[in-house]
């Protein structure tokens, strides 16, 4: 019994081929019940943050307002986590029942199946077939499972839960990017040290945000890359992860300690394997690689720097497949530190939409190399050797603009006009770049004011989903203008939901108006 148990496992991309499959990620839409609201002190920032954590039932729709999904969580305040506890329910379309699930605080007890079908949500498969007169429930969970890491940062899956997402991948198709790099990372003369991760003496687990010394000879130079332990990695069972563009969270730097300097005027061959998260909904061109004297300790001046490889791709679109950069680099002598991370402005970073939840690109990295050459035809590029920068960016002509938000005083108010979310999320969207540079701005020239961020909605909705939505999207806001240096103490962030409209929710045009971000001068 056992044995056949894994058959239908090893099978699975079969039946997957055979039965009706539901992708939850993409059918799920809307989601509305109760949170439990935890405030605590981060580590990293020193900033007091709030989280909301599911409690109770919750009910999850599709776009058309079809119920999907029906399931209770039970939260827990000390780990700032929800787990489900009692039962699940997933629907079809139709509204017919097709899966029931006991967990007991986050365990599963008992499935129920009710029609053959795949049942596809986050990392989890669930194939129900019939056999023998009955229908069975069989789990398949990708090995790349790592607790307090998946919800936040990265939800890679094996090839075959991303099945759906290999149309995006063949309509953004880059074959080049799928290229064998020319050297393997274990080579004696690869300069890069710990090139695949393998030596972490004091990490059995996964990790997220580590820290110096935990992943031998690579320094965090920023808060905060990730450590993944999983045989899904490129090789071995050790590779990182960084995100390169974010409106809401840090971007990610790596360092690693070359073994020895480099030689002046030398040529090196430098390569690494990229693969975009799951969760990410854009791709990114940011990515970019600097080589130093001395290591870089301050984040300032690792924006400040300029790379000397830079992907000027549009697009690094694989979920399901490693992507190769590789280029020359031409040593200006004593080199002992390299840098990988995203060194574009904000306003510079040209992005491609992609299936996803989170609106960020975050990469997984593993098998670096450089290696030294003797002729430049030994080494392949699909990275730019030599960087060329716009002489004039949207980010410079924010720094002179004086007069967007006039001459605040007291009691201002003002709308945020083009800062974007999609339906029913609370995370900005790159259109929304322009005008919060320009709030950020206006907040350097003038530093004695302080700020009262306010989000609202229209009356479509239940009432509380409303006012939770629009307290995410005013922190948001708040999020954003911190990262960019401005002191949490000069933005205070509160959701307004639907009690302050400023149109009429009868007419659509008016619902548009009430959905909006505003801020008020204290």
């Amino acid at each position: 019994m056992l044995r056949y148990f894994f058959a239908t496992i090893l099978l699975f991309p079969l039946y997957a081929l055979a039965q009706d499959t539901l992708f939850y990620d993409t059918l799920i839409r809307s989601e509305y019940g109760d949170y439990l609201t935890v405030t605590s002190v981060s580590e990293v920032t020193g900033l007091e943050e709030e989280y909301c954590l599911k409690k109770g039932t919750w009910d999850y729709y599709g776009v058309g307002g079809e119920l999907y999904k029906r399931s209770r969580h039970k939260p827990n305040e000390r780990s700032k986590s929800t787990v489900y506890d009692g039962l699940t329910t997933y629907y079809d379309s139709e509204g017919e029942r097709l899966l029931e699930v006991v967990y007991s605080n986050g365990e599963v007890q008992e499935y129920l199946g009710f029609r053959e079908v795949i049942i596809i949500e986050g990392p989890i498969m669930l194939n129900i077939v019939k056999q023998y007169g009955e229908l069975k429930v069989f789990e398949h969970t990708n090995r790349f499972k790592i607790p307090k890491i998946v919800s936040e940062y990265t939800n890679l899956r094996a090839s075959n839960e991303l099945r759906y997402y290999e149309s995006t991948e063949e309509r953004l198709a880059s074959p080049h990017l799928l290229d064998t790099a020319k050297y393997w990372p274990n080579r004696d003369d690869n300069l890069i040290s710990n090139p695949m991760f393998e030596d972490h003496p004091k990490l059995s687990t996964s990790k997220a945000s580590v820290r110096d010394g935990e992943v031998k000879h690579w320094t965090p130079i920023s808060p905060t890359p990730d450590f993944y332990y999983s045989e899904d990695c490129k090789s071995g069972t050790g590779c990182m992860g960084f995100r390169v563009y974010s409106l809401m969270k840090d971007i990610e730097y790596l360092q690693n300690k070359l073994t020895s300097k480099l030689k002046k005027d030398s040529l090196y061959c430098f390569s690494l394997y990229v693969k975009l998260a799951n969760q990410c909904a854009y791709t990114s061109n940011g990515l970019g690689v600097h080589f130093s004297k001395k290591p870089i300790e301050d984040l300032d001046e690792v924006i400040g720097k300029q790379p000397n490889l830079l992907l000027n791709e549009n697009y690094l679109p694989y979920k399901t497949k490693w992507m190769m950069l590789q280029c020359r680099y031409r040593a200006t002598g004593n080199e002992k530190y390299v840098t990988i991370g995203s060194f574009k402005k904000l306003s510079d970073i040209a992005l491609t939409s992609v299936n996803g939840q989170s609106a960020e690109a975050y990469y997984v990295i593993d098998d670096v190399s450089l290696v030294p050459i003797s002729d430049s035809t030994e080494c392949k590029c699909n990275l730019d050797i030599e960087p060329v920068y716009p002489p004039a960016t949207v980010y410079d002509t924010l720094k002179q603009d004086t007069g967007f938000f006039g001459n605040p005083s007291s009691g201002d108010k003002l709308v945020l006009e083009n800062v974007y979310f999609d339906n029913d999320k609370a995370e900005l969207l790159p259109e929304s770049i322009e005008t919060l540079l320009r709030l950020r701005n206006m907040l350097y020239r003038y530093p004695e004011i302080e700020l009262i961020i306010s989000g609202h909605t229209s009356s479509v909705g239940d009432y509380d989903h409303n006012m939770q939505l629009s307290w995410k999207r005013a922190k948001a806001v708040r999020s954003f203008l911190i990262l960019q240096g401005i002191s949490p103490d000069r933005v205070r962030s509160e959701g307004k939901g639907t009690d302050n409209p400023i149109a009429s929710n009868n007419t659509p045009e008016g619902q548009a108006r009430n959905r909006r971000v505003e801020v008020e001068v204290k």
